[in-house]
């Protein structure tokens, strides 16, 4: 299920062609940043917050899912009124808001559209800008549903 819909958010994201140059899943990707493999930038990870399954019988389930799109960008520019340099500073938001627009809808097997519910600007870091939407979908899970045989309901029914 998670891997359906961590393609289908890459898949969206190229198709609408912003620049994007790096996709993975967020494993706090902000912390540490000298220890880290590097990165190329813009980039987007993807997060899946706690799923709560709601059972609905027969192997099936269903949850209302939140996923969380980190954005991380590069500037050194200051976004201060009237600087030189605030166009590029405020070139965050504009990435942002093209990541949002070419997720927000996105659909596939086992998930309704991707529906936007939250933006948080993450103002802890110096080098980076770091940008949180977050989206939740409606999701459905049957691959513990066991489709039975006619021979195997006859041999139930038989030993019922």
């Amino acid at each position: 299920m998670r891997k359906r819909i961590y393609l289908a958010i890459i898949a969206g994201i190229k198709a609408a062609n912003i620049g994007i140059k790096h996709f993975d899943k967020w494993n706090e990707n902000t912390e540490n940043l000298a220890q880290q493999n590097g990165y190329a930038l813009p980039a987007v990870f993807i997060e899946f917050a706690p799923i709560a399954w709601q059972q609905r019988g027969g192997g099936v389930k269903s949850a209302t899912a939140r996923i969380l799109l980190h954005i991380v960008t590069e500037t050194l520019a200051s976004a201060a009124d009237g600087s030189r340099n605030q166009d590029d500073a405020l070139e965050q938001f504009d990435t942002a808001d093209a990541v949002v627009a070419a997720a927000q809808g996105l659909s596939g097997e086992g998930f309704n559209k991707l529906q936007h519910v939250t933006t948080e600007t993450d103002h802890n870091h110096e080098q980076i800008q770091h940008d949180i939407e977050a989206f939740s979908c409606e999701i459905a899970d049957s691959s513990a549903a066991k489709v039975r045989t006619l021979a195997e309901v006859k041999d139930f029914e038989r030993k019922g």
